[in-house]
């Protein structure tokens, strides 16, 4: 997972109306099988999002697969709200934001 600046475009697709200057996206996150369940994502959001409020950013904007159960239920437990549900190349999505 890593953090990426946000495009004003991507969140008018989602039905994100914070202005995209205070507003972070982290992109995606694999993690080898073997691990999954060890917590890896959930420490990596902490981090990841200790850096965006270090940059001046109020929000995190992230997406996950509708199905990967482990990504949603930690973005869920963490205080991400889904704010879209939509459909791309991959499958049935996810589109989430925090204030953080």
């Amino acid at each position: 997972m890593f953090y990426i600046p946000v495009k004003e475009e991507n969140l008018k697709k989602h039905r994100v109306y914070q202005d995209k200057n205070i507003t972070g996206s982290l992109g995606p996150i694999m993690v080898n099988p073997l691990y999954v369940g060890n917590g890896y994502q959930l420490e990596m959001l902490k981090v990841l999002e200790s850096y965006a409020s270090s940059i001046g950013k109020k929000y995190i904007f992230t997406k996950a697969h509708k199905d990967n159960i482990y990504s949603v239920n930690n973005l869920r437990k963490f205080g991400y709200e889904i704010v879209d549900e939509y459909q791309n190349e991959r499958g049935n999505m996810l589109a989430f934001i925090k204030q953080i």
